[in-house]
Parts: C-alpha cells; sequence; structure tokens
C-alpha cells in the first residue's frame, strides 16, 4: 500500500470514526419505519425495489454528510458560522489605532471562512426521501424528516436550523391531514426531541470546547509572565553584577593589571552563568536557591563597597519558601547595587521570615527621583514580580523606607525590633514573612 493510499484510508477511517458519524449512526436504527413502510405497503416489485435501495443510499448520504466539513468543521461550536475579520497591524495603523492592539483578539479562534451549509448532502436526502414515494405514497418521505431535521441541526446555524425545523412540523402536519393519517403525525412531533438534543449538544460541548480553549490562552499568558518575571530577574541581576565588575576592572586597569585580569575572569563567569541561567529560565528548569543567591549577594555587593552582614542562615527558610525567598534576595540586591548608594546591608533569617536591610537613599527617595523621567518606573517590575510570587506562594512581602518602617513591616518580616527598625535612619526595607 503507498503512502498516498494510506494517508487517505487514515482519512476515511478518521471521518467514519467520528464522534459526529457515530452520533448519526444511533439513529440508523429508527431508518426501520421508512423500510417497514415500503415493505408492507403492497406496492409493485419494481417500486419497492426502488424504495428500499432508496432508503440504503439514504443512510450512506446521511453517514457522508455528518462526516463532511458541513459538520466536523467548528463543530459544535459554529453558532453563528460567521468569520471573524483579521485586526492585523497594518489595518489598525490604518485606522489610526495602535498596532500593539492586533494581539487583542488571539484569544479567539483564527477567522476562517463560513464553513458549507451541506446543502448537497441535504438534496441527496431529499431526493432519496422522495424516493420511497412510488411504494409508500406521502408516508413515506415523512417517516424522514427526524433525519433531515437532525442533519439541518448539526449543519446549520441555530438562526437557520430552528425556523426549517418549524417549517419540516408544519410539511408533516400538512400531509398527515391531507392523508388523514393520525400516524404520520408520529415523524413530526420526533423532529422536536432530535432537533433539541442536537442543539443541546452543540451547546454543551461548544462552552466545554470554548472553556478549554480559554484556559490554554489562560496558561500561554501565565507562562509568558512567568518567562517575563525571571529573565528580569535574572538578567537584571546578572548585567547589574557584570557593571560593577566592569567598573572595578576600568578603576584598576592601569594601577593594579592583577585585580583587573581576575575582574576580567569574574565577568567572563558571570556572562556564561546568565547564559546558563536564561537558557534554565526560558525552558523552566531553572531552580533558585537562596543559599546561592545570598553567596551573589554578598559577593556582588562587597565588590561595590558596601558592608554586608547576614543574621542568621538559609536554612531557617521553609522548603515550600525557598524559591521565593531566592528570588527576593536576588531582587533586593539588584536593587541596592543600582538604586540605594547604601555602604552597608543587613540580610536577616529567621524562622518567621527574611528581611533585606540598607542605609542607602530609600525607595520613596527613589521614586521622586525617577519621577521627572521619562518611563522611569522605581518600583520597578522587579518589586511588582516579588509582589507576586509571595501572593502565589501565600507569604507576605512589603517594601518600604526605614524612615517610615512601623509594626506592620516588623511583623511581615522577621526581627520588628532588629536593625531598621529606627525610624530615624534611612534606607529600604525589604521583608518576605510566613510566620501566621
Amino acid at each position: 500500500m503507498t503512502t498516498g493510499s494510506r494517508t487517505t484510508w487514515r482519512r476515511v477511517r478518521d471521518a467514519l470514526t467520528s464522534p459526529n458519524v457515530l452520533f448519526s449512526l444511533i439513529w440508523q436504527v429508527f431508518l426501520i419505519y421508512p423500510v417497514l413502510a415500503v415493505v408492507y405497503s403492497g406496492a409493485p416489485t419494481a417500486p419497492t425495489v426502488l424504495g428500499l435501495a432508496s432508503v440504503a443510499v439514504f443512510s450512506a448520504v446521511y453517514l457522508a454528510g455528518f462526516a463532511s466539513p458541513a459538520v466536523t468543521r467548528d463543530y459544535p461550536l459554529h453558532l453563528r458560522r460567521t468569520a471573524r475579520p483579521t485586526r492585523d497591524a497594518s489595518t489598525l495603523a490604518a485606522r489610526g489605532e495602535s498596532p500593539l492592539a492586533a494581539d487583542e483578539n488571539w484569544l479567539d479562534p483564527p477567522a476562517e471562512p463560513p464553513a458549507p451549509l451541506g446543502l448537497g448532502y441535504l438534496a441527496g436526502l431529499v431526493v432519496c426521501a422522495f424516493g420511497t414515494l412510488p411504494a409508500a405514497g406521502i408516508n413515506g418521505p415523512t417517516n424522514f424528516l427526524p433525519f433531515i431535521a437532525c442533519f439541518i441541526a448539526a449543519a446549520w446555524p441555530l438562526r437557520r436550523s430552528v425556523p426549517a425545523a418549524v417549517a419540516l412540523i408544519l410539511i408533516g402536519c400538512g400531509a398527515a391531514l391531507f392523508e388523514s393519517n393520525v400516524a404520520m403525525l408520529i415523524p413530526c412531533f420526533l423532529v422536536i426531541p432530535v432537533v433539541l438534543s442536537m442543539i443541546g449538544t452543540r451547546i454543551s460541548v461548544g462552552i466545554s470546547d470554548r472553556e478549554g480553549h480559554y484556559r490554554r490562552a489562560l496558561g500561554v499568558v501565565e507562562e509568558r509572565e512567568r518567562m517575563a518575571r525571571d529573565l528580569h530577574d535574572v538578567l537584571g541581576h546578572t548585567l547589574t553584577a557584570l557593571t560593577i565588575r566592569a567598573q572595578l576592572a576600568r578603576a584598576r586597569l592601569d594601577s593594579d593589571p592583577d585585580i583587573t585580569r581576575a575582574e576580567l575572569e569574574n565577568i567572563e563567569m558571570l556572562t556564561r552563568t546568565a547564559l546558563a541561567e536564561m537558557r534554565q529560565t526560558v525552558s523552566g528548569m531553572r531552580v533558585a536557591d537562596p543559599a546561592r543567591e545570598l553567596a551573589d549577594l554578598t559577593a556582588s555587593l562587597r565588590a561595590a563597597g558596601m558592608d554586608v552582614r547576614v543574621d542568621g542562615t538559609p536554612d531557617l527558610v521553609p522548603a515550600e519558601y525557598a524559591v521565593l525567598v531566592a528570588w527576593t534576595l536576588r531582587e533586593a540586591g539588584t536593587n541596592i547595587a543600582r538604586h540605594s548608594g547604601a555602604r552597608r546591608v543587613t540580610v536577616e533569617f529567621t524562622a518567621g521570615g527574611v528581611r533585606v536591610t540598607d542605609d542607602g537613599r530609600g525607595i520613596g527617595a527613589r521614586r521622586e527621583a525617577g519621577s521627572g523621567t521619562a518611563g522611569s518606573d522605581t518600583a520597578g517590575r522587579g518589586l511588582e514580580g516579588l509582589a507576586a510570587r509571595a501572593a502565589d506562594a501565600g507569604a507576605r512581602f512589603e517594601v518600604c523606607d526605614r524612615s517610615t518602617a512601623v509594626a506592620g513591616v516588623g511583623s511581615a518580616g522577621p526581627g520588628a525590633g532588629g536593625p531598621g527598625s529606627d525610624t530615624r535612619e534611612t534606607g529600604t526595607i525589604v521583608a518576605v514573612g510566613w510566620a501566621r
């Protein structure tokens, strides 16, 4: 068997085993009524054979129709059968809108032409239904009304399928009155539960599919936010450390070549580390470690000429908060090195939380200094990211000036009476607490 024939057979197999075909197959048992109507009609052999053949062909066309794009495309979400226009950047720019708005509707399914209505299959079904007319009379085609209504409810939008179903019921009732045959009303009234069943299936499964689509879209958004937050924290810290090392190497370039050479080696090592961390962050394999982040913070700040004191050890941090503390140490060290101008930094570990304190300008002064710069945000995306991480971990996160420190900050972090509680001092307190 060639590759092309295998592909064709696979498509046929998938179509015949699709939920739509299996759903339609359930109703095939009711084709016994048009068969009985033809067999017990007492018609001659030729009309009887034609009627039975029409029923068989009707069954095949019915299954093929449910396997066609008229039902399978967008099934069962095609309640309107309308295509949504694509809002690309060029179109938005021509309208004077921001090109960034082109991504606003990325959560929605991609726009494509409306699915076909299956009119060819519908015509085939109608022709096959009237094939029983010579043998069974009007009673023959009437028995097919529930099947035709079911296909219309599956392939047409609700605004068309519901009126069409009502029209089929009226046609069947008119035929029953014309023939004065009450039994012919049974297929007419069967149209109602059949159509309601198909519409209910489309709506319920459609809601489930739509919910799954938006759940996947939300997962993509959350992953983007995680990656952006992690990359900010990773690259911000590493680039700050690289800047400090490069400044130190330049300052000692002429006076002390040995120190310059050592700093260049440190820069090379930091660059390799940054590349490895970025790869791990993008792949989601990076695991933050409080002890390693504390060592990096201490080395970076001391290289910048600051005195760093550590009270307690990272072993006091519970395992469920280790990642949060690691990111806090990284972000706090980066902000202190870049913005604070501090001389002394204290890192406190207790069983109830972690607090990083410096004697620099303070976050309030940094906000005022950056308020006149276009696009500046001294609060920083990193601090916003830390607040989000703390909320996700069920911990408390606070950052404030030491000059305005109150008991709330002390309770959020360890050691309310430790360094940073003196309201006459300047600097910043970054506190993470989990003790209840």
